[in-house]
Formats: C-alpha cells, sequence, structure tokens
C-alpha cells in the first residue's frame, strides 16, 4: 500500500489525466467533432484515463479513519 503522500500524489496525477481527456471530449462535443480520427482518440484516452483510476483505486484503498 502506498503512503499517504504518494497515495495523494498518484490520484491526483490520475485525476488530472481524466480532467484533461475529458476536457477534449467537452471540446471536440463543442466543436461538433463527435465523429472521426480525433473523436475516436479521445473516446480511447478517456476510457484509458478512466480505467487507470478504478485500477489505481482498487489497488490503493485507502483505510477509512473515521472522525
Amino acid at each position: 500500500m502506498l503512503s499517504k503522500d504518494d497515495f495523494r500524489y498518484a490520484a491526483h496525477r490520475h485525476l488530472l489525466e481524466m480532467d484533461a481527456s475529458n476536457s477534449q471530449l467537452r471540446r471536440l462535443v463543442s466543436d461538433g467533432e463527435t465523429s472521426g480520427d480525433h473523436w475516436q482518440n479521445a473516446v480511447t484516452w478517456n476510457q484509458n484515463a478512466h480505467d487507470a483510476w478504478v485500477t489505481f483505486l482498487g489497488d490503493n484503498t485507502q483505510p477509512v479513519v473515521l472522525a
């Protein structure tokens, strides 16, 4: 299991990647480019970023700290 700081750093990097891929999809939708190579690349990027996030969470769950 990762240390708390390592977990936070890695989680932040994954979230930045997901945000960037979502932004790309939003831009393409706004531009009306919802088909073709650019669209497919953005969809693949988004799927890969999401899959990496889910895998990361499954492998590195942090203990719940009750208040």
